[in-house]
């Protein structure tokens, strides 16, 4: 029996609370989360446990970025400059460019907390 998503929301919840920045690369984070990353650094970012998911509440703004950039991955993280990344969330639908002027938003961003 897999687990319900109430059950997974309460995990969800402590997930979610932990989570306080993002940041943006360009291809995979890999586990150290130090590959590929965009300049820019690391962005303040709201999470929340919904139905077996961790869900963006805002959106997530990130500026001096490279213009032109891909977005390819967003890497989870608990400080704005230290710490060991929660894990990352590939990009797969919608515009994933930088703009010219360095900037990119994102304001959409679910991932599953699996019970498998």
């Amino acid at each position: 029996m897999a687990l319900s998503a109430a059950l997974l929301d309460i995990g969800g919840d402590a997930m979610a609370s932990a989570i306080k920045f993002a940041q943006f690369h360009t291809g995979a984070p890999g586990a150290a989360g130090t590959n590929n990353v965009i300049a820019g650094g690391r962005f303040a970012v709201v999470m929340e446990s919904t139905n077996g998911n961790l869900n963006l509440v805002g959106p997530i703004n990130g500026t001096g970025l490279t213009a032109g950039a891909t977005v390819a991955y967003v890497s989870l993280w608990p400080t704005a400059s230290a710490g060991t990344p929660y894990g990352d969330a590939q990009r797969t639908t919608g515009d994933t460019t930088v703009n010219a002027s360095g900037e990119y938003t994102i304001t959409s961003l679910s991932i599953p907390v699996s019970s498998t």
